[in-house]
């Protein structure tokens, strides 16, 4: 845990020694960001194989792949895009697990750091954001998760021009985040979230979205254990404190978003596109509550653009609203994110503590 505690404390006091010196939130150069983001990615790929659930299973996995043969990847539940990695850094390139896993974390993070330095307002909640809603904690163990994401991080600029072209890139990269992981599929549909044009087919779209989801979810749910993968099957809703504040979070961004005028430039852009994603990730809150199935996964993909809209959605507030609502707003965000901390982040619940660093006879 300390090890944890300490790297909050120096992304925080990094943060509040740039700013002090830069008179401000923008800085170009984003020296805490850099710091902040090497030292997560030391803490994800550094740790020991005990750290985090499936760690240990992705060790044993990982050398059953570099022992088979080239032909043999339909032989196991994984997607083949990741047998292949494997297999490449395994039997190619000599790398050990360890090895292995500060690729993936130097994968994440670069692709996490050009996301965050290109589109947030305010990086330092965007880190937090990133910490509460659970996403540091899953990439200690989410492995083929973490590259599908790497992935569909990157491609999010492509959303900002529409064209065929873009489409066409945009759709091909899905598919090879679909091959690290089936859930990325859900990055399929976002297109056909963001690029319509007026407002009123938009929120027809979301619309036809949540009603098809509500009625259809059981058959849904049914068709993914049968066809995609075995899930634990839940026809009823059971929403945990955490997931209910994430969704008071989100919707208090959307509502202020709501509130603006979208203008034709980058920064409006971005915060569309997190708009409608966003309303889909409470679409998928309220689809499966607590649930842990591949469309928990699904969620992280979309969740992923909150860590830039709820720190572009309180940023904007501050400089539209009175002073009496900018001290709300602070106040709200501070206590809402602290709640999500203590009721999700919960490092002891995925085999985060005591944290170690691999050892050379592993």
């Amino acid at each position: 845990m300390g090890y944890y505690i300490t790297v909050l404390i120096v992304i925080l006091l990094s943060f509040l020694i740039e700013r002090n010196q830069n008179h401000g939130l923008d800085n170009k150069k984003q020296y805490s960001l850099k710091i902040s983001i090497i030292l997560i990615g030391v803490l994800t790929g550094f740790r020991g194989i005990e750290i985090g659930l499936d760690t240990r299973a992705y060790s044993t996995l990982y050398t059953w792949v570099d022992n088979a043969t080239w032909d043999q990847f339909d032989r196991l539940w994984i997607e083949p895009g990741y047998f292949f990695l494997t297999k490449v850094c395994s039997t190619l390139l000599k790398l050990n697990y360890h090895q292995f896993l500060i690729l993936v974390s130097a994968l994440l993070y670069g692709s996490l750091y050009r996301f965050i330095k290109r589109y947030s307002r305010d990086t330092l909640i965007s880190l937090l954001v990133f910490f509460a809603f659970n996403c540091f904690a899953f990439s200690m163990s989410g492995i083929r998760n973490s590259l599908a994401l790497a992935i569909c991080i990157d491609i999010i600029p492509l959303l900002e021009k529409r064209s065929v072209k873009n489409a066409i890139i945009y759709e091909l990269f899905v598919l090879a985040a679909f091959f690290f992981h089936k859930s990325a599929i859900i990055c399929a549909i976002v297109p056909l979230l963001v690029w319509p044009k007026k407002r009123n087919i938009n929120i027809l779209v979301d619309g036809v979205i949540f009603v098809f989801a509500f009625v259809f979810r059981n058959q849904i749910m049914l068709y993914i254990n049968d066809n995609i993968k075995t899930i634990n099957i839940g026809f009823s809703i059971d929403l945990g404190l955490s997931v209910f504040v994430k969704l008071i979070l989100v919707g208090i961004a959307i509502f202020i978003d709501f509130q603006e005028r979208d203008e034709d430039d980058n920064l409006v852009n971005i915060r569309y596109i997190a708009r409608q994603e966003s309303i889909i990730a409470l679409g998928l809150y309220l689809f499966i509550g607590n649930g842990a199935n591949i469309l928990s996964r699904m969620i992280l993909y979309i969740e992923i653009l909150s860590i830039i809209y709820i720190p572009n959605a309180i940023v904007d507030g501050r400089i539209q609203n009175s002073n009496k609502s900018k001290v709300l707003i602070k106040l709200f965000y501070s206590i809402a994110l602290l709640v999500v901390f203590l009721y999700s982040l919960r490092i002891d619940a995925y085999n985060l503590v005591p944290y170690r660093f691999f050892e050379s006879n592993y």
